[in-house]
């Protein structure tokens, strides 16, 4: 079996078995935006075919090159070299996380949000390829059903490096309490490091009236159940997202105004792309990544 099937088949494998998470915060944000009116139905049964999985596959390709893990690791694996093209050294803006404990609050906020509007736009930019195709006279629109990923083997090396789903993985990231701290007006009060202190349940985990944040030091209190724990609180019996949280709701409106202004700005006259993709981007930071550090 060659080497490019035998990775495909291992991401299928991933794809399957991982937490459908981030697959469900997609989903229905496609839904809500085609619902408002922002995605055209076909773009919205186009996205449906292949973003969902390629937003949750982000967390499956750090599994396997993380950005800790040196390139020797993998470089002469060959089943690895069709799925992954190169390291994801990425730090750990793509999660909108903390570079590193000690790193400025604000420094990491700008990396994130950095990250979120360069994807978003490499996005944009992929997108009027999608919808639109040169020719010697008019522009014309593309047939979606024709050009679209399809679910077979092939494609899944490609959905690793779509920059659509990792501008939404990261802004999906942004609202777990694994990865954020968040206030009851959204605004984030502290961007957690991938470490320890984060990862691990406090002394007091599960315990009746523990603390799970403390307020004092903006930090997790002895009651902070883990960072997986509060991933894994985003689903209904590890399956399907609820969407009764408000974290999720938020998550869910914020992925569709992304899906909806980098859309606008991919399917207007070619002069106006640029204009109206910043415009959007301005907007949207300014709503969901409003921040108030404490230190």
């Amino acid at each position: 079996m060659g080497s490019q099937m035998c990775a495909a088949i291992l991401a299928q494998m991933a794809i399957t078995f991982s937490p459908r998470t981030h697959h469900g915060l997609t989903e229905g944000a496609i839904n809500l935006a085609e619902n408002r009116r922002k995605l055209s139905h076909f773009a919205a049964k186009y996205l449906r075919r292949w973003l969902p999985q390629a937003v949750n596959l982000c967390d499956d390709v750090d599994v396997v090159t993380g950005p800790n893990i040196p390139s020797s690791v993998y470089s002469h694996v060959p089943v690895l070299g069709p799925l992954i093209s190169g390291p994801a050294k990425h730090g750990q803006k793509h999660h909108f996380m903390l570079r590193e404990e000690g790193f400025a609050q604000a420094d990491s906020l700008k990396e994130c949000t950095d990250w979120i509007k360069d994807k978003s736009r490499d996005a944009t930019q992929r997108m009027m390829g999608w919808f639109w195709e040169p020719q010697s006279g008019p522009r014309r629109t593309r047939d979606l059903f024709t050009t679209s990923h399809d679910d077979d083997f092939r494609d899944v090396h490609d959905l690793t490096g779509e920059p659509l789903a990792w501008a939404l993985h990261a802004v999906q990231d942004s609202f777990s309490p694994a990865h954020v701290h968040r206030n009851e007006q959204e605004e984030i009060t502290r961007i957690f490091a991938w470490d320890k202190e984060n990862g691990d349940p406090g002394p007091e985990a599960g315990k009746s009236g523990a603390k799970e944040w403390d307020e004092v030091t903006n930090r997790p209190g002895p009651g902070w159940k883990g960072h997986k724990a509060y991933d894994d609180a985003w689903l209904e019996g590890l399956h399907t997202v609820d969407y009764s949280s408000p974290h999720v709701r938020t998550a869910v409106n914020a992925c569709a105004d992304l899906l909806s202004f980098t859309f606008a700005a991919a399917t207007s006259s070619r002069g106006d792309t640029q204009r109206l993709f910043d415009a959007g981007m301005t907007v949207f930071l300014g709503k969901y990544f409003r921040a108030n550090f404490r230190d």
